[in-house]
Order: structure tokens, then C-alpha cells, then sequence
């Protein structure tokens, strides 16, 4: 995969989420690995929000650190009513996608956009976090090489730069 950067992702708008093409990965998704990059959103997310309702999902380790397992029994709750709910229990067997809701589209910013593309995407790029806005009915999902967006509040948008925007103009 060629490096691309935050500001050449290129755009795709569809009128209704629901014309969002998703493409199966052809290797199953273990819990280990969804839990890892949720992790990864959680902690790149509360730097900007309140984000949970789950806080971090605690990684069992073998003696030498590798992790092999989720320990569901002592997962914390970390916020009751997060700004960004980053849902823990959509692990689909053939989707790489961490979704993520919010009813605050005004906490959504760009800084945080970037920042999860930058420190998950990069991280973990056979992944995509999908960012959905209730209180709008919008979504943005991001991907190593492109950003998908549907719904009104990113009508148009056909750069990152007009996505940013959007999130920046006025609620």
C-alpha cells in the first residue's frame, strides 16, 4: 500500500449510509484482534471525548506478554453516557470496522478525526473506523486509502478538506 496522507484521502459521498459498499476480508476476525483496535480507538479518543459506555478491554498475556485472550470479567465501564460510544460488542467474523456513535456531532472534531486515522488506521490498516452521527443521520468511515460519507451534513464533500469543514461548521 502506497503511503497516503491524512489530507490526499480521497472521498466518497453516498446520499444514505446504507450505499456504503463494505468489502469481506477473506480471514476470520478474532476477539483478541477486535479488542486490540478498540482499544487502540478508546485511547485515541479520550483525548478529545468522553468515550466508552466499556472502557479498555483487558488483554490476557502469556508469561512473555503476548496477549492471547480477553478477560470479560474485568472489563471496566468507563463513562455511562460517553460523547463517543465505541461499541463493544459488534465484532463481525468478516469486517475489519470499529463503529463508533455519537448524539454530539459537536465533539466530533477534526483534530479527532485525523488523530484516529493517523494512530489506528496507520496502525492497523486492514481496519475501518465508522464514526455515525444520530442526531444527523450522517456517517463517516475511514480507511487506509479513502473516506466514505453519507448523510446531509457532508452533502458534497468531495476532499478530506470539505469533510473537516463540516465537522468545524456550525451544529
Amino acid at each position: 500500500m502506497a503511503h497516503v496522507r491524512f489530507e490526499d484521502l480521497p472521498v466518497e459521498y453516498y446520499d444514505d449510509a446504507t450505499e456504503i459498499p463494505w468489502k469481506e476480508d477473506a480471514d476470520a476476525i478474532t476477539a483478541l484482534e477486535f479488542n486490540t483496535v478498540r482499544n487502540a480507538v478508546l485511547r485515541c479518543g479520550r483525548r478529545y471525548v468522553t468515550v466508552g459506555p466499556m472502557g479498555e478491554a483487558p488483554l490476557l498475556k502469556t508469561k512473555d506478554g503476548v496477549p492471547y485472550g480477553v478477560n470479560e470479567e474485568a472489563w471496566p465501564i468507563e463513562c455511562d453516557d460517553p460523547e463517543l460510544w465505541v461499541v463493544d460488542d459488534c465484532l463481525w467474523t468478516y469486517y475489519r470496522c470499529i463503529r463508533t456513535e455519537t448524539r454530539e456531532p459537536a465533539k466530533i472534531t477534526p483534530a479527532l478525526v485525523r488523530s484516529l486515522w493517523e494512530e489506528v488506521i496507520r496502525k492497523y490498516p486492514r481496519w475501518k473506523i465508522d464514526i455515525t452521527f444520530y442526531t444527523v443521520n450522517s456517517v463517516i468511515v475511514l480507511s487506509a486509502e479513502w473516506v466514505r460519507v453519507a448523510g446531509r451534513r457532508f452533502a458534497g464533500c468531495r476532499t478530506i478538506e470539505d469533510v473537516c469543514t463540516r465537522l468545524r461548521v456550525a451544529r
